[in-house]
């Protein structure tokens, strides 16, 4: 899986810098992880999702893109439990707040569905 980039059209003058802030590190994050920057770009995402959850929550849809961008790359480090727990946490809050046929939602449940799979072969396979 490829993680997406974190954007939003909220022009919310009022939260513009944090938003701005969080986007540039969440961007940065993903451009890190296409070059196999798999540390940095944790970082990047560990900064925007944590101005994300400061500004806008928990249950808000930009700061679960992140979390689900930074279980992207833990998944793709082979931080496999940790991984799961941050697919299945952001899907079951993506399927309360956007419902299941919203396309993140769906995204979510594949990433968390093929790590599943993943997993389901590696114990298979001992």
């Amino acid at each position: 899986p490829t993680p997406v980039i974190a954007n939003d059209d909220d022009d919310d003058d009022s939260e513009e810098k944090g938003h701005v802030l969080a986007s540039v590190h969440a961007s940065l994050g993903k451009l890190l992880f296409l070059q196999n920057k798999k540390e940095e770009a944790e970082s990047h995402y560990l900064t925007s999702y944590s101005i994300f959850r400061e500004a806008y929550g928990e249950d808000d849809p930009m700061t679960l893109r992140v979390l689900t961008d930074l279980a992207v790359v833990h998944d793709s480090q082979e931080r496999y439990e940790e991984a799961l727990r941050e697919y299945e946490d952001c899907y079951a809050r993506h399927v309360v707040i956007l419902g299941e046929d919203d396309e993140d939602t769906m995204k979510t449940k594949d990433y968390l569905d093929g790590l599943k799979q993943l997993l389901h072969e590696k114990s298979q396979n001992k």
